[in-house]
């Protein structure tokens, strides 16, 4: 059978995208374009917060990590090797990795496409486990989360995360999970947890590129597979308040970094999420940007460096902003920041400059179609409203987004995880 497609235009590029339904479950999603690589993302949703769910009646709790250990195990192939060495044939760039919410197998191609593309579709729905590979598998992972713990980066955020959640939300648990959940991982477990999420019906393959969008549902439409509702995920009900305003811990650092986080309550409405995050990008930009006020006063200060970023992230499940960097003078990072949040909800934004903010904006949004890679993996994360993003951010108004800003913006919501040195002019303290 042939697919049907709805085809998506972005009215201000012209560019296209096609969506279709397969037969066997598939959403499928191609943007065509003369570009000289396609890039390929094939994508189930299955993250590291899919750990209690409800399946024929019944509840299921999973070990922590279980999400990030299939990635790993799915790269092998029946005969004991694995997809990177077939990708290599093809001289495509393959990759895969997992987040809270989503695992995604990607690959980049400027030539023999289709052939990397079965290669794709193949090695992510052929698992093949066995107990020797599997216990190999759980020495590799060990040793990377081994590695994430010494990173204080990523000890700064998760400690954001445990403050701003509830202690059994598992949005606050590391994605690759701990020792001890890695060591439950079995054949037979693993291959519980694929039938159940990685049936095609919770499946999405995202494509752009120099591609035929009919040749790849053909090859999409000869997977096995049948439409059935994957797994209702349970999540704890959260709050606008933090858990904890505040998390310290102290490691092998030169200076201290930090994490300031501003938990938001996700949006159930798909287009209204998407119009707040435009809102919050253009708000973000004017206010928190490279060229803002408080970012130039705050360097100039010597309060922060070039490592002082922001930036705003959502999905059906949880949302939160965050402010990120390195600072020898945390508390007058933290509190300058609450200050200047307040001042600005006194007076209220300055429409000159939110309307360049929204240009700068508008302007990002539409170069993302200048590059394959950017178009399918935006398309991963939003689906077709990468193609009204544009006119979406033009229509964002200063009166809505401040609205957004008030809300979101509120002490109850702010908490601080901080990276210390374990030592400080030769002295431990």
């Amino acid at each position: 059978m042939k697919a049907e497609f709805k085809k998506i235009i972005c009215d201000v590029t012209g560019d296209i995208c096609y969506r279709s339904q397969l037969e066997n479950g598939l959403t499928l999603y191609v943007a065509p374009n003369e570009k000289t690589s396609a890039h390929a993302v094939f994508y189930t949703d299955f993250g590291s917060v899919n750990s209690t769910f409800e399946w024929e009646g019944k509840t299921h709790v999973l070990p922590d990590g279980m999400a990030h250990f299939l990635e790993h195990k799915l790269f092998e192939t029946e005969d004991g090797g694995d997809a990177f060495s077939l990708f290599a044939e093809t001289g495509a760039d393959a990759n895969a990795y997992t987040s809270f919410t989503k695992t995604a197998y990607v690959f980049t191609a400027a030539e023999n496409f289709t052939k990397s593309l079965g290669i794709l579709l193949s090695f992510v729905t052929s698992p093949h486990f066995t107990t020797e590979s599997v216990d190999k598998e759980k020495g590799i992972i060990i040793e990377e989360i081994t590695m994430y713990d010494d990173s204080p980066d990523w000890q700064c955020m998760f400690g954001m995360m445990t403050a701003m959640y509830r202690e059994d939300n598992p949005i606050a648990i590391d994605i690759a999970g701990d020792a001890e959940s890695v060591s439950k991982a079995t054949p037979e477990l693993l291959y519980s947890i694929y039938e159940k999420f990685y049936s095609l019906s919770n499946m999405t393959l995202c494509v752009s590129g120099n591609v035929d969008p009919l040749k790849i549902a053909e090859m999409c439409e000869k997977l096995k597979g049948e439409k059935r509702q994957p797994p209702k995920t349970y999540f704890p009900k959260e709050e606008k308040a933090v858990r904890l305003p505040y998390v310290e811990k102290k490691m092998q650092v030169s200076r201290p970094c930090f994490n300031f986080g501003v938990k938001d309550l996700p949006c159930e409405d798909e287009e209204e999420r998407n119009r707040r995050a435009a809102a919050i990008a253009v708000f973000s930009s004017m206010l928190f940007g490279g060229s803002s006020e408080i970012y130039s006063r705050l360097y100039d200060e010597g309060i922060i460096n070039k490592t002082f970023c922001s930036g705003y992230e959502c999905t059906d499940c949880y949302a939160f902003y965050a402010f990120s960097g390195e600072t020898e003078r945390v508390e007058e990072m933290y509190s300058s920041l609450c200050e200047y949040i307040e001042n600005v909800k006194s007076t209220g934004f300055d429409k000159e400059e939110f309307e360049t903010a929204r240009r700068v904006v508008y302007a990002s949004a539409v170069r993302v179609f200048e590059n394959s890679v950017r178009v399918a993996e935006e398309m991963s994360d939003i689906g077709e409203f990468l193609f009204t993003a544009p006119k979406t951010v033009a229509n964002i108004t200063p009166e809505y987004a401040f609205e957004v800003f008030c809300e979101l913006f509120r002490q109850e919501s702010y908490t601080l995880s901080v990276i210390k040195p374990l030592y400080q002019k030769g002295k431990d303290i």
